[in-house]
């Protein structure tokens, strides 16, 4: 489950690689282990009057997709939690990671999109890497949702489009390698409690250094130091 150490090792020389070829190189289609798009945000009726975007980034990105390790143009669509990849101007498809597990190593920015499991059972869509711990791990999900509009009549006059919401970030705990994977408390005293062994050390940690429990860098602080507890 935890190939990304692996994943950042290659991942320089993949991008030398991939940075060398021309666009039209990127175009490639594996129909084996991608599968068309149902009812694309695209052609969707509800989202083409929408405000705003499924996706993390509109415009299709490089990246290398695992275990083919091939180089590819792909965007994250956070409301359905798919990778969609670009093969030809107007030709995308979705990654099928109920067939396959799959890790997209995004070029620009090195977030790592992958499939996780959950004491031995596959967790839908994709997680992103926060904190690998030897004991306690972190990941996160990238969310977006979409609000239907509302007509004149129902808003007190006041017509207002559908839309989609900002990014949210969701947060998963996974408290030894292998083990069941939740989603990390944002309230202190449910946190602590995930600890019952360190609860005082974790309870004085966070409140001398003032931790946010939706805060990513506190988060990766208070679990890191977490990881420190265990012999």
């Amino acid at each position: 489950m935890k190939k990304v150490v692996f994943l950042v090792f290659i991942l320089g020389y993949s991008f030398m690689v991939m940075a060398q070829r021309d666009a039209p190189d990127l175009f490639r289609s594996y129909e084996n282990n991608l599968q068309f798009i149902d009812n694309s945000p695209e052609t969707n009726p509800f989202y083409l009057e929408a405000e705003g975007s499924p996706y993390i980034n509109d415009k299709f990105k490089p990246a290398i997709i695992y275990p083919d390790n091939k180089p590819f143009l792909v965007r994250y669509n956070a409301k359905d939690d798919r990778i969609e990849v670009q093969l030809k101007e107007g030709k995308f498809l979705s990654l099928d990671n109920q067939k396959r597990d799959y890790g997209v190593v995004m070029k620009e920015t090195g977030t790592v999109y992958q499939t996780l499991y959950s004491e031995g059972v596959k967790m839908a869509g994709y997680f992103i890497e926060v904190v690998n711990g030897k004991n306690v791990s972190v990941y996160k999900k990238q969310v977006k949702k979409f609000v239907e509009g509302k007509d004149a009549s129902e808003n007190y006059g006041v017509e207002k489009p559908p839309y989609f919401t900002d990014p949210e970030n969701i947060f998963f705990v996974q408290l030894e390698p292998n083990g069941k994977i939740q989603e990390l408390p944002k309230r202190k005293k449910s946190f602590i409690k995930l600890f019952k062994e360190n609860e005082g050390a974790v309870k004085k940690y966070l409140s001398d250094h003032k931790i946010n429990l939706s805060n990513e860098s506190d988060i990766k602080k208070v679990i890191t130091y977490i990881n420190t507890l265990y012999s």
